[in-house]
């Protein structure tokens, strides 16, 4: 018997219906991403292409190279933040290298282990967070720009 009882289905339900709002804080949050780090000229922001859903689980990154990778993830670490692998490069990798995306960004997923960074959208990350990890790119991008 595969039947739900009404337990399971009552907090079916209030999840479900709690889905709509998590979406929407979790794309606030990568909105301020976005609109901080769109004209950073070091690091490529990885969006889904037009045929593709976007459900906001992490702001994804590519930076130019592993050293610049491995001081911003230092500083992100070491203000708290976990900036751990959350997708394995095959899946991710094998879902563009087959779309329409450019070959640049290809090349930044094919490479993806070596330089990515997932930035956390999670529901108990807020807006101070957000600020404490924008001043850790900050940082690196006043670095990079001297």
């Amino acid at each position: 018997n595969s039947r739900m009882d009404h337990l399971r289905a009552a907090i079916g339900l209030g999840n479900f219906e709690a889905i709509t709002l998590l979406l929407s804080e979790r794309k606030k949050k990568w909105l301020k991403y976005y609109n901080f780090l769109k004209n950073c000229n070091w690091l490529r922001i990885i969006k889904p292409n037009k045929d593709q859903a976007i459900n906001y689980m992490a702001f994804i990154v590519c930076v130019e190279n592993k050293e610049t990778r491995e001081k911003l993830t230092g500083l992100l670490l070491s203000a708290g933040y976990d900036v751990s692998q959350y997708i394995k490069r095959d899946s991710l990798a094998d879902k563009f290298v087959n779309s329409s995306a450019d070959h640049e960004e290809k090349n930044c997923i094919l490479n993806f282990k070596e330089n990515k960074i997932s930035l956390p959208t999670h529901q108990e990350i807020n807006e101070t967070d957000i600020k404490k990890i924008i001043e850790c790119f900050k940082r690196v991008n006043f670095e990079a720009n001297r």
